[in-house]
């Protein structure tokens, strides 16, 4: 995703004469961080039960006390990057999820994804794009074949949740059961290890 200029006529044209091109946005680290004081998102039960309590306290301190002009500078780069999103939607470009969230200390394992999907809604796609774009369009690009979709032949591995996303993209995070491979994970298995 360009995030430092306005993608010009001249870089919209090469994506048209390219259709295999996609492009994971990466709004969420941006997204994250645009409310002044303490995010919301810090009192999220879903944080609460997959990340321990060490990595929220650090995501406190992170976004604590935050100058007037960092935020401003955030608020403009959000408002360029969702202008770049929409050209390179209009152009044809195939939008997937990526969460940029490995292999760098600062990043929340899970949570850039989650930022991710609220971030790419309030972008202006809707649920039901951002849906696809996590889960189909993220897999095939990658060519996972056995993922993406609930399907014969495919892996069983999805989430039940307790509200509708495609009523609300936050939606996604009011999990109530998790299956890997046709197996139902134990949550609270999990979250008494984050807890202890």
């Amino acid at each position: 995703m360009v995030r430092d200029k306005e993608i010009d006529d001249e870089f919209l044209q090469l994506l048209r004469q390219h259709p295999g091109v996609f492009v994971t946005p990466n709004l969420g680290v941006t997204s994250r961080s645009m409310e002044s004081g303490r995010p919301a998102w810090l009192d999220d039960p879903l944080l609460h039960e997959t990340i321990p309590p060490g990595e929220i306290q650090r995501l406190e301190n992170q976004f604590s006390n935050r100058k007037p002009e960092v935020l401003a500078n955030t608020r403009r780069s959000w408002d360029l990057q969702v202008r770049n999103l929409q050209k390179i939607r209009e152009a044809g470009a195939r939008v997937v999820l990526g969460s940029d969230s490995a292999g760098d200390p600062s990043r929340t394992m899970g949570w850039h994804a989650i930022w991710e999907v609220d971030a790419l809604a309030k972008a202006g796609m809707k649920p039901s794009e951002v849906i696809v774009a996590s889960t189909r369009l993220a897999a095939e690009t990658l060519r996972l074949d056995q993922l993406g979709m609930l399907a014969p032949g495919k892996s069983a591995d999805f989430v039940v949740l307790n509200g509708n996303p495609l009523e609300n993209i936050a939606n996604t995070r009011k999990i109530y059961k998790v299956y890997l491979r046709g197996e139902e994970v134990d949550r609270a298995g999990m979250r008494k290890q984050w807890t202890n």
